[in-house]
């Protein structure tokens, strides 16, 4: 890849992940106003406060969804190369990554293939519910859970919640990740 394409593809990946991060703040900006507009009006704001929490947890997930499409095409681009593993999600790239000279110890990297990928995975793959995840998942949920208090939460019912904060948190470690790829 030349130095423009290379450029031109670090550009295009920012812009897709601010396209993120801004329909989530719109949408979130859009659901404030609703809920001043709705005040004294306990039912309404509850469900406002719901769609908050539906809104943060599927921007995590669409930030997931966009860090692993940006990995395939890392590889497909700038690696193709190296095998990818065979193992699930983001962690069948590591090979690619480790072709590229990535520390695979950076605590970016950490943050997204540990953390974020099991609560994606309990998310998808639970419906939020920490109960129907089988050990040692469950216990690893929880133990993330507390590692993030005020961004992770379980809530009645076993539900995963995750808030906004956490969503920043993940935008933030991936735009850190990608400081990482040598030009």
């Amino acid at each position: 890849m030349s130095s423009v394409e290379t450029q031109l593809f670090n550009w295009a990946m920012a812009q897709n992940l601010s396209g993120i991060v801004r329909f989530h703040n719109f949408v979130r900006g859009n659901l404030a106003e609703f809920f001043r507009a709705n005040e004294g009006r306990a039912f309404e704001q509850s469900v406002i406060k719901n769609y908050d929490s539906w809104l943060a947890a599927n921007a995590f997930l669409m930030a997931y969804s966009y860090f692993e499409e940006y990995l395939f095409l890392l590889w497909k681009f700038r690696a193709k190369k190296a095998l990818r593993g065979r193992s699930f999600s983001i962690d069948r790239y590591k090979p690619v990554l480790t072709h590229l000279g990535i520390d695979l110890q950076h605590p970016s990297w950490t943050f997204l293939e540990e953390k974020a990928t099991n609560i994606r995975h309990c998310l998808l793959h639970a419906n939020g519910r920490v109960s129907f995840m089988k050990e040692p998942f469950k216990t690893l949920i929880r133990k993330i859970v507390r590692e993030y208090p005020g961004e992770l939460s379980v809530k009645t019912g076993d539900r995963l919640i995750v808030n906004v904060r956490f969503t920043r948190r993940m935008v933030v470690e991936i735009q850190r990740f990608q400081e990482l790829i040598p030009e």
